[in-house]
């Protein structure tokens, strides 16, 4: 009888190493699909991110005319340009359209659409309009589009202001900084004066809120009941109907005014009629600082 011996296997077999190459392969190609894929959602979004820019840039083109005139000459048309990027070129279309304003002697407002294409694909027609003819000749077709919408209306900061106090607003026109606690309004047993008659300090014009760079206002005196008392107030800008006062000791009135603050008051036809004249109220303090002047167009919601 004839004895076997069993042999063992040592190393590892041809099979074995087929199989892992095999596996690490997949593996290898799979993780170059996918660092691929990455590295092109990666280039979409920065062309993306480009576009929506310079349709934005385009907007705020059209809202930094501060001037009237130049607002008012902005027409009603469709305008195309080309404007080239990191990784591809751009069509930029923008559309105007005019709207009346919102009361009869406004300059119409204006309805602003930019439009920003590209082409995603290299010049191959993604839709295949005209039989795949595009695909062989390489044709853009601007597939890829973001649009900005916007309306802009020509609004004088200083009137903007003067509406806002009047309908209680709330706009900020007259804070100095943007600081917290740098304002507040007044309480009412801190008021200077609410209806306060305009008094002419310039014989050569005629006492009107919001062109004389200072105006005197009729204020009750303090310490004596049903006198009044004339305080100069001094205008913030030009045009602007916001007037200031700070301490001043020899003046009854102005002396209630705490040291180093200023009172804001806004002196207009506080009731928005014909029949009356302007007045001015006491409105805000500020607690040190200086009260900032706005230049240009202000927006607000």
């Amino acid at each position: 009888m004839k004895n076997f011996k069993l042999t063992m296997q040592q190393g590892t077999g041809l099979i074995e190493v087929l199989i892992a190459t095999v596996v690490i392969a997949i593996g290898l190609l799979a993780i170059a699909t996918l660092q691929t894929q990455f590295m092109s959602s990666s280039g979409d979004n920065k062309i993306r991110s480009e576009a929506l820019t310079l349709a934005e840039q385009k907007a705020e083109d059209f809202r930094n005319n501060i001037d009237k005139t130049a607002y008012v000459a902005i027409a009603a048309n469709t305008v195309s340009d080309t404007r080239i990027g990191t990784n591809t070129v751009f069509t930029r279309t923008s559309t105007i359209t005019n709207t009346a304003g919102f009361i009869a002697t406004a300059p119409n407002r204006k309805n602003i659409s930019v439009q920003v294409s590209w082409d995603s694909d290299g010049g191959i027609d993604s839709d295949n309009a005209d039989a795949d003819a595009d695909d062989t000749t390489g044709i853009i077709d601007d597939n890829e589009r973001v649009n900005v919408v916007t309306e802009i209306a020509w609004i004088n900061p200083a009137d903007s202001a003067l509406l806002a106090s009047l309908n209680g607003g709330g706009l900020t026109g007259s804070v100095p900084s943007p600081r917290q606690n740098a304002s507040e309004d007044v309480a009412s047993e801190n008021v200077i004066g609410d209806n306060m008659a305009i008094t002419d300090l310039d014989a050569t014009i005629t006492g009107t809120a919001g062109f004389d760079a200072t105006l005197g206002a009729s204020a009750a005196d303090p310490e004596n009941d049903g006198s009044f008392i004339v305080i100069t107030l001094t205008q913030i800008a030009p045009n602007s109907h916001y007037y200031t006062a700070t301490r001043d000791t020899s003046n009854a009135v102005l002396n209630q005014i705490e040291e180093g603050v200023i009172a804001v008051f806004i002196c207009a036809d506080l009731d928005s009629d014909t029949t009356t004249a302007d007045v001015c109220r006491h409105t805000q303090n500020h607690f040190g600082g200086v009260v900032h002047r706005i230049m240009g167009t202000a927006y607000s919601t």
